[in-house]
């Protein structure tokens, strides 16, 4: 966002209209990250866990589960949409199964990363 200050009730900027982001970390754990994702359309929590047998996901809430089928490794990108916004979850296991970096963009820009 540019900084400047929001007009509330629209969620977005005053000054240059774009949409006011809000993303915050809800749950952190070793293979699973859950996010409650604020956007100019409405509230959505998003979920990525590594835990499914074969296969890794991530889930919007209003919307979709999109899963990935993982034969070798764990899957490092998932592309997809948060209330018509483009998202992309970036995950790096490491061999201990931890996740040792884990990004979430929305619309090209990066609102959490550890």
């Amino acid at each position: 966002m540019c900084g400047a200050s929001n007009d509330a009730m629209a969620r977005r900027c005053l000054e240059c209209g774009e949409p006011q982001v809000v993303a915050v970390l809800k749950r952190r754990s070793w293979l699973r990250r859950k996010f409650l994702i604020t956007l100019p359309e409405g509230t959505y929590t998003v979920e990525y866990s590594g835990w499914r047998l074969g296969y890794e996901q991530v889930s919007v809430d209003p919307g979709s589960v999109l899963r990935k089928t993982s034969f070798w490794w764990f899957v490092p990108r998932f592309d997809f949409d948060i209330g018509g916004h483009p998202a992309v979850v970036e995950v790096c296991v490491g061999p201990w199964f931890t996740i040792r970096e884990f990004r979430l963009r929305i619309d090209g820009r990066i609102y959490y990363e550890d």
